[in-house]
């Protein structure tokens, strides 16, 4: 990727529309230059933002509104578009972003006073022209570029204070960035895919585990066993999870097995001949049983024939009476139909003499109604006919009216028209008069304030220097803060360094203590095996004067001591650590206090050249103390705005009256040409106004009525009389034919009548002669079918049929019973059956208590030979899942950096391959840079596994020492010098191993300053070797002695519309 153009609008500190052309340079080491707060960081914001949407910062983090010019009008839309070329193919690209920002409100009531927010947007011209899809353009510029936003700030934008992150960046994140550059994201997908089948592993282990722990659950052991001690051992190892011991424990399952097995069958043998005494005393029982059941079957049934034998003359009385009631009930039926027929032909007769005398009468009443109808139709004609007439002159004066009122309303509305056209005339004249006195006035005080904008212009690049000065005072604010915070941190730092010191030296006096004391144990122990005349083992003697004697109190083992010395040589390195920290909190406060002094140096300053003499007088000799200084630059702005306040209420009543005045000139055409066409107007309406007046004359002398409602009240009386005539016709009508319905059916049910008489009066004397013949059938009488009806219901013939069935059915069983338990007793006697039962129950109480025994050893053979079967059948599954889990346990702790002592991971050891290849090219410039004193070094593979991963942390060696030492150590100019030799290491190296990412860019934003002379030489000739390649190289500083060392300068200055450039 390689910048070629580069344009701003209203962005940061450039107001204007500026462009950077980077393809004028004739070399490609150039330098951006400029005061403090010119806008030189500006342009490699400006660049960063282009590709990614924020600004170069990575620590102060732009974006949105904060990067829209102040210098900048709002109805300006900011913009940043960069041409630039990938690097591979040449082929350009276009990309224009507009950042999220405030513009004016151009409609309704906050037009011009108040801003809305715009969305951000984006856009990507392609090689051929096309413009990319909005959605995807994020992507695609990464992709082109082949870095993210982080990784490319640390590989070819080295920004203003942030140049050595990736110099002191843990492995951790270094793993990060090396992995999108190197594309070693492979090692770790392995690692992840050792790590996924591991656990593959351990869940099947652990299902294999939770399957036999649930399986031995089912185990059973008899009591006595003599091997149960064995089984449960073994059980509770499985249920534990250990399952080593799983071959010895099938064995013993086998032998459990079968010893259950021999169980069960002598418990079969028990079962069967206990079944067989059960059966024998069973049989037994239910024999006498059955016996004694028989002579109770005989005493009952004999003892039923008694009763039968009594009931039996009050059955046959009950007998008679149910037939002498089925009898009347069958002649009442016949009864009741005689009576029926004989009603029916009453009823008839009647109806018919009924009929034959009501007929003359409705034949006479329906004629006169037939000739009222008649009268009353022509009466409603002669009505009609005088309705119709009315209504046609009606109409006639209707049309006549009609026109007479739209006359006269076309009248109304003329006269109005001339009224409002002679009264439109007259204030056309007055406002034309009142127009031409105003613009007399308007006149007058555009003179007086004729240079109030250009007083307004000055006063707002004043108002914008205000702001600046604002805006600084704030980040000095904000630095205030943070050195008060930094102050908090340092003097915590040094706490936790006295801390530790004080801890260590605690702890390694007792160490010492210790260790001398387990010296002299030692030899103690040695003095005490020392015999006369033996040699001694250390210095071979034979004599032995005066051996040692071990103190008081036990010693510490050499274990122990390990230990304790470990713990010492753990504290010793945390001492070291906290001092280290607190020496980094120390230098960083250092620092923001320089740098804020600086920053407040310089904000005196500014308000000294914007405030003039007053706010030199103003200062004085308190121009060093910071709130004075705040205090002064916000009483500046104030006061600024202040004035503000009056200018442009001046600006504003110029506008105005500009604007009034040019209204005016157009307003007095409009109104001269408006009063000649109201007089036209005025002429036009008198004249339609004497014209409708003779046409209501004419139409007045034409009509008979006075009016539309005379008229309407004529036709409606004239119909309500027509309505009342049809009325009485359909009333009339509608009896008449009702009077001849009734004498149609009159005649049609008397002769109905007439047929159905004879045949009504045949059927009741039918029915009488078959009442009769029935009687005297079932000899019975009137009087007595009568009475029985009235006291028994026909229900009662049923209820007594049952009581003599029911008498029948008991005789007949009793009598069966009888001659069944004669024939089953054949003269036997009767048995004792209660000792017969004692028997029984006790040969079943037996057999239940073998039929136990019998349970429990087939449920303890079952048990267990299910359990060896189910075991049996994984065992070859569980070695093989045992075996391979071992195998990737092992190989992944190794790969993911999981084994002490060596917690370096896979993806780390491949990416220190690439790392070293970057320290060569980067010790290279380095050496040169430090005139052969540094070189940059990794970790070695010993401690870069120790405690944490470490593999790509980098240490800093010295020629001079031959010592090795933290990053940390080096000052601010040898930091500078590391970090720009790692950053062109870096890229070399992605440009050496892969194609996709062509990084012909790097930017270096300050750190020079930081240089001696003979170090900022080296560096310049470091850069100026590796320009006169493909890549170009940027420098931004404001140092004086690299504008003569480098003859491409880009030059950033600050005017009242903000920033300006111009290549020298």
């Amino acid at each position: 990727m390689k910048p070629l153009k580069l344009t701003v609008r209203a962005f940061g500190s450039y107001g204007a529309e500026t462009t950077i052309d980077f393809t004028n340079i004739s070399q490609k080491l150039f330098l951006v230059t400029g005061d403090t707060g010119a806008g030189k960081t500006t342009v490699f914001d400006a660049i960063v933002f282009a590709l990614y949407g924020e600004a170069s910062s990575m620590s102060n983090k732009k974006d949105g509104t904060l990067l829209q010019s102040q210098y900048a009008a709002l109805d300006v839309t900011p913009l940043v578009r960069l041409q630039f070329s990938d690097g591979a193919g040449g082929e350009t690209y276009t990309v224009t972003r507009v950042p999220r920002h405030r513009k004016l409100i151009t409609r309704g009531k906050d037009k011009g006073r108040r801003t809305r927010e715009e969305n951000a947007s984006v856009s990507l011209i392609m090689p051929d022209g096309s413009e990319y899809p909005s959605k995807e353009t994020e992507g695609k510029i990464e992709e082109i570029v082949g870095l993210t936003k982080d990784q490319f700030m640390q590989v070819a934008m080295i920004a203003q204070g942030e140049f050595m992150e990736l110099l002191r960046a843990k492995s951790d994140a270094k793993k990060e960035i090396f992995r999108k550059l190197f594309h070693t994201e492979f090692y770790e997908r392995i690692v992840s895919e050792l790590e996924e089948r591991k656990r593959g592993k351990e869940r099947e282990i652990a299902d294999i585990k939770s399957k036999y722990g649930a399986i031995v659950r089912g185990i059973n052991v008899p009591e006595g066993y003599e091997r149960s001690e064995q089984i449960s051992a073994l059980k509770s190892q499985v249920q534990s999870g250990i399952l080593a011991n799983m071959e010895e424990f099938l064995r013993e399952i086998a032998l459990l097995r079968d010893c259950c097995r021999a169980g069960k069958a002598a418990a079969e043998a028990d079962y069967r001949a206990a079944s067989e005494m059960r059966d024998k005393r069973r049989d037994a029982c239910t024999a006498a049983e059955h016996l004694l059941k028989d002579y109770a079957r005989l005493e009952q049934a004999r003892a039923e024939l008694v009763k039968c034998g009594e009931e039996r003359p009050d059955m046959e009385e009950k007998r008679r009476l149910r037939m002498g009631i089925q009898a009347a009930y069958d002649v009442l039926a016949d009864y009741r139909a005689y009576e029926a027929a004989a009603k029916a032909a009453e009823i008839t007769g009647k109806e018919k003499a009924g009929q034959e005398e009501a007929l003359p009468g409705l034949r006479a009443s329906a004629e006169e109604l037939v000739g009222r109808e008649r009268d009353e139709e022509k009466k409603y004609d002669a009505a009609r006919e005088k309705y119709d007439k009315l209504s046609e002159r009606v109409e006639a004066a209707r049309q006549i009216l009609a026109e007479m009122a739209d006359t006269r309303k076309e009248y109304e509305e003329n006269a109005e028209a001339l009224a409002d056209a002679e009264k439109k005339w007259q204030a056309a004249k007055d406002h034309l008069a009142s127009l031409e006195e105003k613009e007399k006035e308007w006149k007058v005080q555009e003179g007086m304030l004729a240079d109030a904008e250009t007083i307004l212009e000055k006063w707002k690049r004043k108002e914008k220097l205000a702001e600046d000065l604002a805006e600084a005072s704030g980040e000095l604010r904000v630095l205030e803060t943070q050195i008060g915070e930094q102050s908090g941190k340092a003097e915590r730092a040094k706490v936790s360094y006295e801390k530790a010191k004080a801890t260590y030296l605690k702890e390694n006096a007792v160490y010492e203590r210790e260790k001398q004391r387990f010296l002299d144990a030692q030899a103690g122990i040695f003095a005490a095996q020392l015999k006369e005349g033996e040699p001694c083992p250390i210095c071979g003697s034979k004599e032995h004067p005066a051996p040692c004697h071990s103190g008081q109190g036990r010693s510490l083992s050499r274990e122990e001591l390990e230990t304790l010395g470990e713990t010492v040589e753990k504290l010793r390195k945390s001492q070291e650590e906290t001092s280290g920290k607190a020496r980094e909190e120390e230098t960083s406060l250092r620092e923001k206090t320089a740098l804020y002094e600086g920053e407040l140096r310089e904000l005196a300053e500014r308000y000294r050249e914007a405030a003039g003499d007053a706010g030199t007088a103003a200062t004085g000799e308190a121009e060093q103390e910071a709130d004075a200084v705040h205090t002064l630059v916000g009483s500046f702005l104030k006061k600024v705005r202040a004035e503000g306040a009056v200018l442009r209420e001046n600006a504003d009543r110029l506008k105005k009256v500009q604007k009034e005045l040019e209204d005016a000139g157009k307003e007095k055409e409009k109104l001269r040409q408006s009063a000649e066409k109201l007089a036209e107007s005025v002429q036009e309406a008198n004249i339609a106004v004497h014209q409708n007046q003779a046409r209501l004359e004419s139409l007045s002398d034409r009509t008979e009525f006075s009016g539309m409602e005379e008229a309407q009240n004529l036709l409606r009386e004239e119909a309500e009389r027509r309505n009342a005539a049809k009325a009485l016709y359909l009333e009339a009508q509608n009896k008449a034919k009702q009077a001849e319905g009734r004498v149609k059916e009159a005649e049609t049910l008397l002769q109905r009548y007439a047929a159905e008489l004879p045949e009504k009066e045949a059927e009741a004397k039918e029915r009488e002669s078959a009442y009769v013949s029935l009687m005297v059938h079932r000899d019975i009488s009137e009087a007595e079918w009568k009475k029985l009806t009235a006291e028994y219901r026909r229900e009662d013939i049923d209820i007594l049929q049952k009581q003599l069935d029911d008498f029948k059915l008991r005789e007949e069983r009793a009598l069966t019973l009888e001659k069944a338990a004669k024939e089953a007793l054949e003269g036997r006697e009767k048995p004792d059956v209660e000792k017969l039962k004692a028997e029984e129950e006790r040969a079943e109480e037996k057999l239940g208590f073998v039929k136990k025994n019998l349970d429990l050893w087939v449920c303890r053979e079952r048990d267990n030979a299910v359990v060896y079967e189910e075991l049996a059948a994984d065992s070859d599954e569980r070695r093989e899942a045992v075996v391979q889990h071992s195998r990737l346990e092992t190989l992944y702790r190794l790969v993911s950096g999981n084994v002490s002592g060596f917690r370096m991971d896979l993806e780390t050891f491949v990416q220190r391959y690439y790392l070293e290849r970057i320290l060569t090219s980067a010790n290279r410039r380095f050496l040169q840079m430090s005139a052969g004193q540094y070189e940059l070094r990794m970790v070695s593979a010993e401690r870069a596994g120790e405690g944490k991963n470490r593999g790509l942390d980098l240490m800093v060696y010295s020629t001079v020492t031959g010592k090795e030492r933290e990053i940390k150590t080096l000052s601010g100019g040898e930091s500078f010098m590391a970090a720009l030799s790692l950053a062109l290491g870096m890229a070399d190296q992605i440009q050496e191993s892969t194609s996709s990412i062509h990084l012909d860019i790097m930017f270096i934003d300050e750190g020079f300053g930081s240089l001696d002379d003979h170090s900022r030489d080296q560096a310049v000739r470091v850069l100026k070797e590796m320009a006169e390649g493909e890549k170009m190289i940027g420098i931004i500083s404001h140092v004086t002695e690299l504008k003569q060392e480098i003859e491409d300068r880009l030059v950033v200055s600050k005017s009242d519309t903000g920033s300006v450039v111009r290549w020298e």
